[in-house]
């Protein structure tokens, strides 16, 4: 298992004048917990690094290429990735690209809710903050946006009036 970030690593961030603002917002949301890493080294762990690989070049993301394996939401990507390879679920670079785009467009509501703050600390503290807090809400919108396109393709009742 790899080393988390301490809060003291956050602080000393923020502090350091010669860190650029992506590196200390990078280093403060790397200590946020990623959940489970899976201690797998089986076929299913391989083909999924190779798939998130394969993902991450094809949306030519290239800081995440450089940055890789070296990532908390990398490692959690390969181990989510893995978990749906194990049992047949689709999980083929095919599959996760509209997830990918949706997380890129995400990403850019994220920074421009950051951006909203006038100073480097309470950016910081925002992408922190606001990452947390949203996780939840994004979750929800997609599980309501599941059921309204659930009833609208399956609801043999048709669509409400």
């Amino acid at each position: 298992m790899r080393r988390r970030v301490s809060a003291r690593e956050v602080l000393t961030a923020l502090e350091d004048e010669s860190l650029d603002h992506n590196s200390r917002l990078g280093t403060a949301v790397r200590a946020l917990p990623h959940g489970p890493e899976s201690t797998e080294d089986d076929a299913a762990a391989d083909a999924a690094r190779r798939t998130v690989d394969e993902l991450l070049a094809r949306l030519d993301w290239a800081r995440a290429q450089e940055y890789g394996r070296d990532s908390p939401a990398h490692r959690m990507l390969v181990t989510a990735v893995a978990t749906l390879g194990r049992p047949g679920y689709p999980c083929a670079v095919e599959d996760l690209l509209p997830y990918a785009r949706t997380g890129r467009q995400l990403a850019e509501s994220d920074l421009d809710l950051i951006e909203r703050y006038a100073s480097p600390e309470e950016q910081l503290e925002a992408a922190v903050a606001l990452t947390v807090r949203y996780e939840p809400v994004l979750l929800s919108l997609r599980r309501i946006a599941q059921a309204e396109e659930s009833g609208r393709r399956f609801d043999p009742r048709g669509a409400p009036e």
